[in-house]
């Protein structure tokens, strides 16, 4: 690991993050599942919902692309519940996405 990353806990996780969703992106879905299980650790102990919600969403996408959908559905639930609990206006757009989504799911 380059030794900067490790000193630096923020930007690891945000590496953490953009590894996640590209390996979901080259359809490695295992590969990106252990990636954000590990930045959902990572982002707990540094308190940051946003990242913890971005990898919960893209844990939802590896887990409907691999036809497990009940898991998918708790997933973006738990994004909705992060993003909902952050109570900002920015999240309106990604609460409103992430709802249609799982309405449509649900059909």
């Amino acid at each position: 690991m380059i030794p900067y990353i490790k000193k630096d806990p923020k930007h690891m996780l945000k590496m953490t993050v953009h590894l996640a969703e590209f390996s979901a992106m080259m359809s490695k879905y295992n590969e990106s599942m252990r990636y954000a299980l590990d930045g959902i650790r990572q982002a707990q102990e540094l308190g940051n919902r946003e990242a913890k919600a971005r990898l919960f969403f893209c844990m939802g996408e590896n887990n409907w692309r691999l036809s497990f959908k009940d898991k998918a559905y708790d997933y973006f639930n738990r994004t909705i519940e992060l993003l909902r609990a952050q109570g900002d206006a920015g999240n309106d757009a990604a609460l409103l996405l992430l709802w249609s989504r799982n309405e449509l799911f649900n059909e």
